[in-house]
Parts: structure tokens; C-alpha cells; sequence
């Protein structure tokens, strides 16, 4: 398989909760990012309410999406939603995330 098959391959899989756990750790918008990825924007102030720390509060964002979409929470769809945010060099940890995660 090419190298750019295997990541095409990667990034069409479901993120798994040890990524998203790391991919928390960066740095972004999760309230613009929940509201994009999560079924209701209520979500998104329920996790803000229920969590004080910026990380917490990505953390949890993450965690409902995978809950939420189960197999369509892939890393592509995390990385085009960031991408359409404006945080493409989030975009690219998580890619980087993916593949370490998936070698």
C-alpha cells in the first residue's frame, strides 16, 4: 500500500478515545468546534457549565462527538471541520496524531 493510500485509510478511521484524549491537549476553539461536530448546541453549554478547565472542556467535547457519531467520528471529519473553523495547524496535529496513533 502507498504511503498516501495508508493515510487516506487512517484518517477515514473512527478516532479512538486515547487520540482524542491527546488531541484535547492542543490547542483550539472547542466551543466553535462543538458546536459544528455535536448534535446540539445545548451540548455545548451543558459541558461549559459542567467543566471549569479549557482541557476538561475539550476533552469532554470530544469524547460526546465519538459518543454521539460513533463510527462517522473519523479523522478526517475532525480535521475538515477545524480546517472550516479556521485552525488549520490544529488540523495538522491531529493528523500527525492519527498517524503516531495508527503506525
Amino acid at each position: 500500500m502507498s504511503r498516501a493510500a495508508a493515510f487516506v485509510r487512517i484518517m477515514d478511521t473512527t478516532c479512538s478515545e486515547k487520540c482524542l484524549l491527546k488531541i484535547a491537549l492542543l490547542q483550539f476553539d472547542w466551543q466553535l468546534l462543538g458546536r459544528r461536530l455535536l448534535d446540539s448546541a445545548q451540548d455545548v453549554e451543558d459541558i461549559d457549565r459542567e467543566e471549569t478547565k479549557e482541557q476538561h472542556k475539550r476533552e469532554k467535547m470530544l469524547l460526546k462527538w465519538k459518543e454521539q457519531k460513533g463510527s462517522g467520528a473519523t479523522y478526517q471529519k475532525l480535521t475538515d471541520t477545524l480546517k472550516e473553523i479556521g485552525n488549520k495547524d490544529t488540523a495538522e496535529g491531529v493528523e500527525k496524531l492519527a498517524v503516531e496513533g495508527n503506525a
